[in-house]
Order: structure tokens, then C-alpha cells, then sequence
């Protein structure tokens, strides 16, 4: 059986292996740089120069040193890649996450991301956690009108149930869901 080595995501074509940067690009629980950014930045263009062309991070990462490495890493290969990023997730010590899905706090989130990854466009932004405090609705719909004004291209959730997957798609298209196999 033959399986397809990409797919399509929207308007662009995937490998299906991608690089996921949160244990690479961070210290000790999560938090910090880690102790060999120049390894790293290395592991990142290898991967790239061996066909990943995704790579998936975080503003929680670090937090933000992860979006800061990664761009350092793709600079040679910027226009080669598609990107993800998460927000609303808040880190607040080694270890520690807190969820933010409050709208006002993503248009901070996503800001601050295009900043530090230097993009006009996320490819694909995911609502990292869900907020026991802010219906879903709010923080996707918040989402939506993030895509609407150019600053994401594809809308992701992470971490939800089947209940909040309906709920989100009852607000706007959702395309990618990234939940642990476990």
C-alpha cells in the first residue's frame, strides 16, 4: 500500500513529517532557552534540508524563545516554509500553563507572534488551550476575525473534546485539530 508523502492544507502542500519545536527549543520544563541554541538552529535546518517544510511552535514555549529561535533557524529557508503557531496558552513558571482564550489577550498573542517569527501570516494559528473561563465560541470566533483581517490562514485548536471541537466548528471552519495520542 502506497501512502501519499504530502497533503494539502488549504492553499499549500505539506511533507508529512513536520518538526515540532517545544522540547527542542526550550530549557527545563519547558521555560528559558535551551543549552545549545547553535545545535539546535542546526537540527531545525537539517530537517529542513531533508524535506520538512512545517514547523509547528509556540508563544508558550519558553515562553517566546521558541519563536525567536525558530526564526533565527528558517531565515535561509523562509519562503520554503509553512508555520504554526499557538496562543493562549499563558506559561508562568517552569512547568506551569494557565489557559487565556480571552480575545483581547489573542490579539496580543498573535501580534506579538508575527512579530517575533517576522511573517505577515501565521499559516496556521491554534487556540493552544480552551479557557474554563471564556466559551470557546468567544476565542475562535476571535480567531475568526483574526483570519479575516489577514494576520492567519488556517485556524487550529489544540487539546479539546469532541464537545468543543462541535462548538468550535459551529463558529468557523476549523482546520486542524492537534491533541495528544495519550
Amino acid at each position: 500500500m502506497e501512502t501519499n508523502k504530502t497533503f494539502r492544507l488549504g492553499d499549500f502542500e505539506i511533507n508529512r513529517i513536520g518538526f515540532g519545536t517545544m522540547r527542542a527549543s526550550t530549557g527545563v520544563g519547558i521555560w528559558g532557552d535551551n543549552s545549545n541554541k547553535e545545535n539546535t538552529i542546526k537540527v531545525i535546518r537539517t530537517a529542513i534540508e531533508n524535506g520538512v517544510n512545517f514547523i509547528d511552535t509556540a508563544d508558550a514555549y519558553g515562553p517566546y524563545t521558541s519563536e525567536l529561535l525558530v526564526q533565527e533557524a528558517i531565515k535561509p529557508f523562509k519562503n520554503q516554509l509553512r508555520l504554526a503557531t499557538k496562543g493562549g496558552a499563558v506559561k508562568y513558571k517552569p512547568g506551569a500553563v494557565m489557559a487565556n482564550g480571552h480575545p483581547y489577550y489573542l490579539r496580543t498573542a498573535i501580534e506579538g507572534s508575527l512579530k517575533r517569527l517576522e511573517r505577515e501570516t501565521i499559516d496556521m494559528y491554534f487556540l493552544h488551550r480552551v479557557d474554563p473561563n471564556i466559551p470557546i465560541e468567544e476565542s475562535v470566533g476571535a480567531l475568526a476575525q483574526f483570519q479575516k483581517e489577514g494576520k492567519i490562514k488556517h485556524i487550529g485548536i489544540s487539546n479539546v473534546t469532541v464537545e468543543q471541537l462541535e462548538k468550535a466548528q459551529s463558529v468557523t471552519k476549523i482546520d486542524a485539530v492537534q491533541n495528544a495520542f495519550s
